[in-house]
């Protein structure tokens, strides 16, 4: 008898299991803003002052004075100039949007956007000597006089919003902290008037007539009758006074 050998079955390969990590979704990361070195170290302060120089801004003995006042006070190099005479704050706002890239806005002449008021109490806004202008696609834009990494910080932790600086004339700043914040706090005021104003007008119409009664029952002074009114009573009761 012959015997035929049986063939081996092959095992049936498991399906095999996907070891791919199923994707991360995305998460949105807050705009960032390029923010320039500011020229507020001596290093820095004297590439400035050099350049201020070459716009025949100031004189090389000027800048001298100025950078000695700088070490002595702690100042930065702008403000010193301004405080000594050698340069204005426009001439100063112009050289630094220059020398750094920023925008130079002009308060006096475009509107600020009120939302943006909202996010920096005007207590703050006098304190930091800035004043937020617009937001564009989230980034806050605040106008100072001169920029500083401190300065952006000190706004983002006021605000809680991406800043980008824009720069200004000190005393444009000051004009527009002064008018814009004053003409909010006025329509707060008046809102509030015109609130109460309907509370007024709102009351029920049976009180209005009450307080209206009593008011008229009441006979003038110069009659012959003296008049003791009281509101829980009514009508009032009429007293004939003796003449003498």
């Amino acid at each position: 008898m012959a015997f035929v050998k049986r063939k081996e079955k092959t095992p049936l390969s498991s399906p095999e299991v996907s070891t791919v990590a199923p994707p991360t979704p995305a998460v949105e990361v807050p705009p960032r803003v390029s923010r320039p070195r500011f020229p507020h170290s001596p290093g820095r302060s004297a590439k400035f002052g050099d350049e201020l120089i070459k716009k025949n801004l100031i004189t090389e003995d000027q800048l001298d004075q100025a950078l000695s006042e700088q070490s002595r006070s702690g100042s930065r190099l702008g403000e010193t100039l301004v405080s000594l005479g050698y340069l204005t704050e426009q001439a100063l706002a112009h050289a630094l949007a220059e020398y750094l890239g920023y925008e130079l806005a002009n308060l006096r002449r475009d509107n600020v956007d009120a939302s943006a008021l909202e996010y920096l109490p005007e207590s703050s806004a006098r304190a930091l000597m800035a004043v937020p202008v617009r937001e564009v696609g989230g980034v806050l834009e605040v106008a100072v006089a001169e920029p500083s990494e401190e300065m952006t910080e000190a706004l983002e932790k006021a605000t809680g919003k991406s800043i980008a600086l824009l720069l200004a004339p000190i005393s444009d700043i000051r004009w527009a902290i002064d008018s814009n914040y004053q003409a909010i706090e006025s329509v707060n005021r008046l809102v509030q008037v015109f609130e109460s104003v309907e509370v007024a007008r709102r009351r029920p119409v049976a009180e209005v007539q009450e307080n209206d009664l009593v008011a008229a029952s009441c006979v003038p002074s110069d009659s012959p009758f003296g008049c003791r009114c009281d509101k829980a009573t009514s009508p009032p009761v009429l007293v004939e006074t003796s003449s003498r």
